[in-house]
């Protein structure tokens, strides 16, 4: 079992890691244009989230690895369902938004 826990623990530091670095240099690129569009915003949103979610998710999901228990608190267990929620959402909706853009675009008959 200790080599799956640090396997899996090994596993989230490096996504988080390059996740994190990844969503910034996703800001610092997206908001430092000059010019604003919608896709930029869309973009810039979604790397917050995922910001959010890696930062905050990520490390809390190791410890209970480790501890095999919650030790942070009713609060923290609210915020951290919260968090999931809210990526698993916006992930879903992402999905759900380019699906028709790929549809319409792959379509062999045009108008």
């Amino acid at each position: 079992m200790e080599t799956f826990v640090l396997t899996i623990s090994c596993l989230c530091v490096l996504i988080t890691v390059v996740g994190l670095l990844g969503n910034l240099l996703v800001i610092c690129v997206l908001t430092g244009c000059s010019t604003r569009m919608v896709y930029e915003t869309f973009c810039v949103g979604l790397a917050w989230t995922d910001l959010t979610y890696l930062s905050l998710s990520c490390p809390i999901t190791v410890v209970q690895y480790y501890i095999r228990s919650w030790i942070f608190g009713l609060f923290w267990c609210k915020v951290f369902f919260f968090i999931v929620q809210v990526s698993k959402i916006t992930i879903e909706n992402n999905d759900l938004s380019g699906s028709p853009k790929l549809t319409v675009q792959s379509s062999p008959e045009t108008f």
